[in-house]
């Protein structure tokens, strides 16, 4: 009997660069999302940790309307995370991660 083990990630953050593409009939939006962490540092100061995180959402994957998702809106994410490994320019190996979505919610922003 083989093992299955949970890969599964949850983010609320803001939507930063956007971009659709067309792969054959279906769309792929690829996007960044901003979120922040916030504590008080050992001298009592408020610490705000932010971190951006790539998405990926295929059309029909939790997302109906992939044009429906802009800059700045506040979403809530679901999906899985994917490590992978890519050389850059001047053939350094990198190491990235993205999350794989299969839901994407627009959410009411709470500013």
């Amino acid at each position: 009997m083989q093992t299955e083990f949970l890969n599964r990630i949850e983010i609320q953050g803001i939507v930063g660069a956007v971009n659709l593409n067309k792969v054959g009939n279906t769309s792929v939006l690829r996007f960044s999302v901003l979120t922040e962490h916030t504590y008080k540092g050992n001298d009592g100061c408020v610490i705000v940790e932010s971190t951006w995180h790539n998405v990926t959402c295929w059309q029909g994957d939790g997302l109906q309307d992939p044009s429906s998702i802009n800059k700045g809106d506040a979403v809530n994410v679901k999906g899985r995370l994917r490590t992978y490994r890519f050389a850059d320019s001047d053939g350094n190996e990198r190491v990235a991660q993205e999350i794989f979505a299969n839901s994407v919610t627009k959410i009411e922003r709470r500013d």
